[in-house]
């Protein structure tokens, strides 16, 4: 089952991340710790709640680096992706 959102201007997109920069502590920061965020979305937002699962980079189309399943709740990343962003 796929879901589309409804789409959103670059400024309210701004505003969100703001307000997370914000919440976080991270307002001036240029470089987001991203697994950290991943890590803590749940108590940054409230009734945000999500699971993420590693998978191997061939389980997802090769344009994707991530995918949700809002039927399992869970947000499915790349290794590389994920790995990636330790870097």
């Amino acid at each position: 089952m796929q879901y589309m959102a409804d789409p959103l201007s670059r400024e309210d997109i701004r505003q969100f991340a703001n307000l997370i920069r914000a919440k976080c502590g991270l307002k001036y920061v240029l470089m987001l710790p991203v697994l950290r965020l991943l890590e803590v979305f749940g108590s940054i937002i409230e009734d945000l709640s999500f699971n993420y699962e590693i998978i191997d980079d061939n389980a997802l189309p090769e344009d994707k680096h991530a995918e949700y399943n809002a039927t399992e709740n869970c947000v499915y990343i790349k290794n590389s992706v994920y790995q990636g962003a330790f870097q």
